[in-house]
């Protein structure tokens, strides 16, 4: 859960990006997350990886 200035327990996300259908404007399915440094961005994938659970799809995290 992000809060004020993009922090959560798990370090800085600088940028979210979801990319939405351009005629149903529904989100897609996947998205983008860019973290403070590439050790934040490794920890998240680990510790999230098939944790969470939204709208009763859970996510895969992956390092691009």
């Amino acid at each position: 859960m992000l809060g004020d200035g993009n922090e959560c327990a798990h370090g800085r996300v600088i940028d979210l990006y979801i990319p939405r259908d351009r005629e149903t404007d529904r989100p897609k399915g996947f998205a983008f997350v860019e973290y403070e440094t590439e050790e934040i961005a490794d920890y998240a994938v680990r510790l999230f990886s098939g944790l969470v659970n939204l709208y009763n799809r859970i996510l895969k995290f992956a390092l691009e």
